[in-house]
């Protein structure tokens, strides 16, 4: 206890540093002396100069208006700029000589810094004759590292000139710029194509064996992943094909509500080992088969068949197959039918998200492990299912993310292809490493290997949102819904980065079409809640609570009960009622109540929560992109949790 008391203590200070700018030097030569160290942080400063956390932050943050990472990132950026300067090393090089492990991540920061990249100042370098007793300073005009040797004389027509001109160049930029991202999600140049856009519908399964159901899902999933690895064809997801496998809706129905073109539909019929299977593609504009196959025998040859149906598809949506679309076609995971078939069960009930199915998931993925220790698609599935349980704490959450990660690395191992496997990779990165350097890789690379991934999309959009990156995740959260439109949990997050932004008629919107897919759905009515109280709408906040109230076992009146406290104690009295109750559930994330202090505007107990959540929150990566904590971004104790998150 004295120790802690003497680390705070602003006399220790004065002791151990005889002036502010004895401090500042200090640090300066501790980050100086492990310039190239990568590992290089906070954590060791603070172990180094033997200071704690706090006291270091708030006083350069007083000194400077900086966090301690940012005055670590900007004396490495400086540093760098010397050595650019210099001429003697590659941008490569540079990068790893200040601490980066990475060049793009090390071209990124510079440029945000700067304002300008470290490639433009070293072609310059040269003409401009920079050096470190010369330079402007750090966000100094990058005109000025890219003018002329030869001086200019500046006459009004001149300037009239340049400035015309800088601004007809700024307009076509943005132009061009508007126009590619229009175009990859929604226009002609995009890889996908609205004319050559299908969705995939499981199987009717014509036995009384609802077990065959499992294999019926599981036929046309392969076939869905066969047609996502060809560029130029837009797949839905057999997930959002779900909700429509009914008769009494038409084809030419369910091809709008899902905006394609053409739909894949069939049925199966299995008697012990003998397979009938029959397969049409419909185009849903004219209400019309255009082509269809059949199988009719055991599981021996069913990977043969699924290749032949995705490329024939290929061939009458008019698509021409590259030889390495061809070859993840053709390619056969397993020649074990019975592996295939207990894989298959494996992700029936994975897709269920519910803790019971997950399990009943592992354990069909281990059995089909057993009989093809190969099986590189039953590995990402394990992946998938440990990942997904860790997150909703239905498993020990250290454990569960470090079996995804070697379940997903396994997988990768026996086929680096796998979309799924990268995504994994990327999310458990995102939200348990915090390493979003590498998260970003590997999420873009299951992008890129199957656009059609309506998970990966969606990992990514979250990625996006954490760091405020709003534009961007608001493009990648519509592509998922786009591909999935009949995902809960889409559109909830759709409603949170709306929310984020202080749209909260739009994120009300979202928000509905949550919870028309599940009336019920818990997280969809906290969060309307709080929109509704931010939008002043208090009676339509009190019912969203109660319907969010409703998921506790309780024989209390709700209804009576809230509007008895309202007419006394107004919203205030409804939010600490919420979070009392809130309270008494075990397993409550904490970041929900700090949020719930934070529409009382109570700066202590909003901190305290975010602490607290900070060990166990599920969330807590959400708080530096959350509407709700906005009044209390710039506190030091706000700050130091971003720093612990990699994300000040």
């Amino acid at each position: 206890m004295r120790l802690f008391f003497a680390l705070f203590n602003p006399k220790v200070m004065a002791k151990k540093f005889s002036s502010d700018r004895e401090f500042i030097r200090k640090l300066t030569e501790i980050t100086e002396a492990n310039l190239s160290n990568t590992h290089f942080g906070v954590n060791k400063l603070v172990e180094i100069i033997g200071i704690s956390h706090s006291q270091i932050h708030r006083k350069l943050h007083t000194l400077t208006n900086q966090t301690t990472s940012q005055f670590i990132r900007e004396i490495r950026l400086n540093k760098a700029k010397e050595l650019l300067q210099m001429d003697c090393y590659t941008v490569s090089e540079i990068a790893y000589k200040v601490g980066f492990s990475s060049s793009s991540y090390f071209n990124k920061c510079y440029h945000d810094y700067f304002g300008y990249s470290p490639g433009e100042l070293k072609k310059h370098a040269h003409i401009n004759n920079l050096n470190a007793a010369n330079i402007s300073p750090e966000k100094s005009n990058q005109n000025k590292l890219l003018s002329n040797s030869k001086k200019t004389i500046l006459t009004p027509f001149n300037i009239f000139n340049s400035t015309i001109l800088l601004m007809l160049f700024g307009i076509l930029l943005l132009l061009i710029l508007s126009f590619l991202t229009y175009s990859y999600f929604n226009g002609s140049i995009s890889k996908t194509n609205r004319e050559k856009s299908i969705a995939v519908l499981p199987l009717r399964n014509l036995s009384n064996d609802t077990e065959n159901q499992h294999l019926a899902n599981g036929i046309m999933a392969d076939i869905l992943n066969c047609l996502s690895q060809i560029q130029g064809i837009e797949v839905k997801s057999q997930i959002s094909a779900n909700t429509y496998h009914s008769p009494q809706i038409s084809i030419n129905e369910i091809a709008r509500n899902l905006g394609v073109s053409y739909i894949l539909e069939g049925s199966l019929l299995k008697a012990e080992d003998n397979l009938r299977l029959y397969i049409q593609l419909v185009d849903a504009k004219n209400d019309k088969a255009v082509w269809s196959a059949k199988y009719d025998n055991d599981l021996s040859d069913i990977f043969v068949f699924v290749s032949d149906v995705s490329q024939q598809i290929a061939i009458e949506l008019q698509t021409v197959l590259s030889p390495k679309e061809k070859e993840q076609i053709k390619k056969v995971y397993t020649t074990n039918t019975e592996a295939y078939q207990l894989y298959q069960k494996g992700r029936f009930f994975w897709h269920r998200r519910t803790e019971e199915d997950l399990n009943k998931s592992i354990g069909y993925f281990k059995e089909s492990l057993n009989l093809d220790s190969t099986y590189a698609l039953a590995y990402a599935g394990l992946a998938d299912a440990y990942f997904i349980s860790a997150w909703w704490k239905w498993y020990p959450q250290a454990e569960g993310y470090a079996l995804g990660k070697a379940y997903a690395k396994k997988a990768l191992e026996l086929d680096d292809s796998l979309a799924e496997a990268h995504a994994t990779l990327g999310a458990i990165a995102c939200y348990y490493d915090y390493n979003w350097e590498f998260a970003e890789k590997e999420l873009k690379q299951a992008i890129e290997l199957n656009p059609s991934s309506a998970d990966a999309n969606q990992y990514y959009s979250e990625y996006l949102d954490i760091l405020c990156r709003n534009t961007l995740a608001r493009l990648y959260i519509n592509k998922s819904i786009e591909l999935s439109p009949n995902s809960k949990i889409k559109y909830y997050l759709s409603s949170i980065y709306y929310y984020n932004e202080g749209k909260m008629e739009k994120a009300l919107k979202e928000g509905e079409k949550a919870l028309e897919l599940d009336k019920n759905f818990k997280k969809q009515n906290l969060k309307n809640y709080m929109i509704y109280f931010r939008l002043g709408e208090d009676k339509k906040a009190i019912d969203s609570l109660i319907k969010f109230l409703a998921s506790y076992p309780s024989e209390d009146d709700y209804t009576q009960l809230l509007n008895t406290i309202y007419k006394k104690s107004g919203m205030p009295g409804i939010i600490h009622f919420s979070i009392d109750k809130m309270l008494q559930d075990s397993k409550v994330d904490l970041f929900f109540i700090a949020q719930q202090y934070a529409l009382l505007c109570d700066k202590e107990s909003c901190l305290e929560y975010l602490n607290k959540a900070f060990i166990s929150s599920t969330q807590i990566l959400r708080m530096k992109s959350c509407f709700d904590f906005r009044f209390i971004s710039n506190e030091p104790e706000f700050q130091i949790l971003l720093e612990k998150l990699n994300l000040s």
